[in-house]
């Protein structure tokens, strides 16, 4: 950094001496100038735009596990398991081709997916 200001200093004096050579010079710097002023300010912008976005879809996918986490997958547990104590008390038939192992094994992956979503942090979903 420090090898680089002299030369930067040393460039800005130039540009000062050409444009005060003539006004054909100092409307020549002028124009470069504002090229790119409106350059960087036009590549300031869209920094911003894309950072903005990335921001508004993080937020999107967080608020959607956070929905999965405190909704979905207890909910699906839930129901999972109270269609298990059904069959087993007789108050429903149970659903062709579907055992109690699955139903076991989709709680057991539904759990594990709330564990892994331990590290989420939401807010209390009203409603």
């Amino acid at each position: 950094m420090a090898l680089v200001l002299p030369v930067v200093v040393n460039f800005l004096e130039n540009v000062v001496k050409y444009a005060k050579h003539s006004p054909r010079n100092r409307l020549l710097v002028d124009i470069i100038g504002i090229g790119l002023t409106v350059i960087i300010a036009l590549g300031i912008y869209r920094a911003a735009g894309t950072q903005s976005r990335a921001a508004f879809q993080g937020k999107q996918a967080h608020d959607y596990l956070c929905y999965q986490k405190q909704v979905v997958i207890p909910d699906r547990i839930q129901e999972s398991l109270e269609y298990e104590t059904n069959v087993q008390l007789h108050l429903r038939k149970p659903i062709p081709g579907i055992t109690e192992a699955d139903i076991q094994r989709g709680v057991e992956r539904d759990q594990a997916s709330l564990r892994a979503l331990g590290r989420v942090k939401c807010k209390h979903l009203g409603g």
